[in-house]
């Protein structure tokens, strides 16, 4: 749809090659969202459902996410490890 050229497409597929992939496993993960989902909603600060999966799936794989989005704040620390990056300077905010 954005008609990449041949070397962009080249230059993704090299870094697709260097991301480390971890099968998903859904019962877990559908069980993360739902409780979080829950939890948002009912302290008034839900979040978008994309935003939800991809903090769910961070939380079920103990991972630090990193993002650009401050939105992902809103879990707090102790729910999930958050790195927000400056999308300008690449530097990550206190």
């Amino acid at each position: 749809r954005r008609k990449w050229g041949t070397s962009r497409l080249q230059w993704l597929q090299g870094l697709y090659a260097q991301l480390n992939v971890i099968p998903i496993e859904p019962g877990p993960l559908v069980n993360e969202f739902v409780s979080l989902d829950n939890r948002q909603r009912s302290i008034g600060k839900p979040v978008g459902k994309h935003d939800t999966w991809i903090a769910a799936t961070a939380k079920v794989y103990n991972a630090t996410l990193i993002t650009t989005d401050s939105d992902f704040r809103k879990l707090g620390s102790s729910y999930l490890s958050v790195e927000l990056i400056d999308p300008k300077s690449g530097h990550s905010l206190p």
